[in-house]
């Protein structure tokens, strides 16, 4: 029999998230839109990176340009 995971191990198990995106305006007008759903909203914003969380918390989730000369698909 298969013991069950300790209650706080999904706090554990991923701390962060970041996904790189082409148009950071365009990108952070759907997550703001989509996250607030979950109860999550932006938390932090710069030039090149948007992070997302709980309420007075920090980020969990980040979008952000890649790095000069990366492109994406």
């Amino acid at each position: 029999m298969a013991k069950p995971f300790p209650s706080n191990l999904s706090t554990r198990i991923l701390h962060h998230l970041s996904f790189a995106v082409a148009d950071l305006a365009r990108s952070a007008e759907f997550y703001d839109a989509t996250l607030v759903k979950l109860g999550c909203v932006r938390v932090w914003a710069h030039a090149t990176a948007v992070g997302y969380g709980l309420p007075g918390g920090g980020d969990k989730f980040a979008i952000k340009l890649p790095p000069y000369g990366v492109q994406t698909s």
